[in-house]
């Protein structure tokens, strides 16, 4: 068997990880690979090494804070998450978009359909009302609606996932698969993904007036400098508007202060990767947060943004080093017919939502734009040397 296909049956693993319950048995294997390449190959292309330079940090950073195997273990699965980006650089993305389209979506339908029986069972805490979409409470019972969670143990991550893959779809005109993915997507009510699908709507119906670009790229930056948009809101608006904004979003911004004032505390090694919970233990009892009213030792959650995930565990340093990783893929992705530039602007968007620093969508998105950035140089390259 090549590597070739070693390698997207790894893949293949990861999308459905967590149907098992040995959800780390099919994590460490997709993640292995990633590593497993990099050694084979040797290689990391120059525009991913700001990515090198922060798994770097991220392992100075567990020393620094004197963590476990554990920590060092999902250090590693980084540098994995690199070879993954690598890996899907040097494949053909038509033939992984030709697998999604027919041989996974079979799977995520038939997952689809194994979890609406067990809504219909009553399995699990898989209902939400309406009203928390839109920054309601999440107990009313109003209006509650079944919310599938998907296959990777929660709703905005499958969303995540499900939107990922039906935009590689749409990138290779599988328009009904990729409508499907989406529509799948919707079942998980969550509200990141939500706001990323409609952002990508956005993004297309701007093509007719050549503005779908530069909306990319303003809605990706201002992910990307989400950091100083809460530095910025911390400063100049009221403490009942900041108040109101926690309630808005379930929690969100809370988290948000929170761990902007961990990296405050610890600028350059950060509190340790994936170290919050004991942090935010103290920390719910400072006056920073107290003045809020919240007590957050039952809420004990990562940032659910990626941005300021990485200040607080990682440090400003390794913040800066990831906005500079993004802004480059997002000025390759934008190249020529920016094919895969809905799908980078569907990831930022979840991102402000979620801690995605080691999900497999960001990286297999990476790859998939450094892919057609080096198609793009070749067939420039080919069009001046013909003239």
């Amino acid at each position: 068997m090549s590597i070739s296909k070693i390698g997207r049956f790894i893949l293949f693993l990861g999308i459905f990880r967590s149907i098992s319950a040995f959800k780390l048995f099919l994590h460490l294997p997709m993640f292995g690979f990633g590593i497993f390449f990099l050694i084979r190959t040797k290689v990391i292309d120059r525009n991913l090494i700001a990515s090198g330079l922060l798994v770097a940090l991220v392992f100075v950073s567990c020393f620094y804070n004197g963590l476990g195997f554990g920590a060092y273990l999902k250090a590693f699965m980084l540098v994995g998450a690199i070879g993954i980006a690598e890996f899907v650089r040097v494949q053909d993305p038509a033939r992984l978009a030709k697998i999604v389209a027919n041989e996974v979506l079979i799977f995520c339908i038939l997952a689809l359909a194994i979890e609406s029986v067990l809504i219909a069972l009553g399995f699990g805490e898989r209902a939400r009302a309406l009203g928390a979409l839109v920054g309601g409470p999440e107990t009313n019972t109003n209006s509650l609606l079944p919310r599938f969670l998907g296959f990777r143990g929660g709703s905005a991550y499958s969303a995540m996932m499900l939107g990922t893959l039906g935009l590689l779809c749409f990138a290779y005109k599988y328009k009904m698969q990729g409508f499907i993915y989406f529509a799948a997507s919707l079942l998980m009510l969550s509200r990141g993904p939500l706001l990323a699908v409609i952002a990508v709507l956005v993004y297309f119906l701007l093509k007719s007036v050549r503005m779908h670009k530069t909306f990319a790229f303003v809605v990706c930056a201002a992910v990307i400098l989400s950091p100083a948009i809460v530095v910025a809101s911390i400063k100049f608006l009221p403490l009942e508007t900041q108040k109101y904004l926690i309630e808005m979003s379930t929690m969100r911004y809370f988290h948000w202060v929170s761990f902007l004032n961990f990296g405050i505390q610890n600028p350059f090694f950060g509190v340790g990767y994936d170290n919050y919970k004991d942090y935010y233990i103290a920390y719910s009892f400072t006056q920073d947060a107290l003045e809020y009213g919240f007590f957050t030792e039952n809420r004990l959650l990562e940032a659910h943004n990626m941005m300021m995930d990485i200040v607080g565990e990682l440090g400003f340093v390794a913040a800066g080093l990831w906005a500079i990783q993004m802004f480059i893929i997002l000025f390759l992705a934008a190249r020529g017919n920016a094919k895969f530039l809905p799908m980078l602007l569907y990831i930022c968007v979840c991102s402000a939502f979620v801690s995605s620093l080691s999900d497999w969508c960001v990286w297999v998105c990476f790859g998939l734009v450094l892919h057609q950035h080096t198609a793009w140089r070749r067939s420039t390259l080919e069009r001046v040397q013909s003239n």
